[in-house]
């Protein structure tokens, strides 16, 4: 796997918080997310649970019978900080 850039990373980091600051009150799916931004699931929750670390989202948890699915939002104070932008 090939090492992206940090400027890459952060444009992939934005994209991220800004779809998710489009559809703040329908959670998203790690897969759904991945599937707007062209990733690979395992890429995008690797960002994800970094921006969880970070406090920017949060994760909430769908079950099914066969496995747990997340779901993310942003969290309101990154909601109301990418508001004022």
């Amino acid at each position: 796997m090939s090492k992206l850039s940090s400027t890459k990373k952060e444009k992939i980091i934005s994209e991220i918080l800004a779809l998710l600051y489009e559809n703040n009150l329908k959670p998203l799916y790690t897969r759904e997310l991945a599937n707007m931004i062209v990733r690979d699931k395992e890429f995008t929750l690797s960002i994800l649970k970094s921006l969880e670390k970070q406090g920017v989202i949060k994760q909430t948890k769908g079950a099914t019978k066969q496995k747990i699915r997340r779901k993310w939002l942003i969290t309101e104070k990154a909601y109301k900080a990418y508001k004022s932008l």
